[in-house]
């Protein structure tokens, strides 16, 4: 059984913006445009090209924004791995968020009116005030800021499962069966 404390971070309005480009070997190159307030995210060139590893020419398939985190207990920024086609940053298991993203938070709220998600350890964001894939809701109680937070019931992933486990007094504990 693996323990993770919950880590309260806040999503902040700005992150990496990303230009993705596809090539036929697999290396396309993927080219960080810099940090951006999302309102002000540039648009996308797509007559822009560019020259993969394998010397051909490609030109830009996708373009992504990963939005930068900042840890509430230590300030630190988390976020900006410039992987691309991520949605989400590489956060540590446990971090635990308000999603700020209206479309998220209208359909999507607990009984505070935001919508927690909770960085589990094989990297998948769980919406816990989301409905799950049985129709049912999980109920949380405490705070993600005072090692308080409860969860129930608890959590399962992926069709094979990828990630069994709770939310207990503040810690998101593996249980013994999960791969993870």
């Amino acid at each position: 059984m693996s323990r993770y404390p919950i880590i309260p971070v806040e999503m902040l309005d700005e992150g990496m913006v990303i230009d993705n480009y596809w090539c036929e070997c697999g290396k396309g190159p993927d080219v960080a445009r810099g940090r951006f307030k999302e309102s002000n995210k540039p648009d996308a060139d797509w007559s822009d090209t560019r020259r993969c590893e394998c010397n051909r020419d490609v030109e830009m398939s996708s373009q992504s924004f990963e939005r930068f985190y900042r840890r509430l207990d230590t300030g630190e920024e988390l976020g900006g791995s410039r992987h691309p086609h991520k949605v989400h940053a590489d956060l540590p298991a446990g971090c635990a968020y308000f999603q700020i993203d209206p479309a998220y938070a209208a359909e999507q709220s607990g009984p505070d009116g935001k919508c927690l998600v909770v960085v589990l350890p094989d990297g998948h964001h769980w919406y816990v005030d989301s409905t799950s894939s049985s129709n049912g809701r999980w109920k949380r109680k405490g705070s993600i800021l005072d090692g308080t937070l409860d969860i129930k019931p608890s959590i399962r992933v992926g069709n094979p499962q990828t990630y069994h486990g709770h939310v207990n007094n503040g810690w998101l504990e593996s249980t013994s069966d999960s791969p993870c």
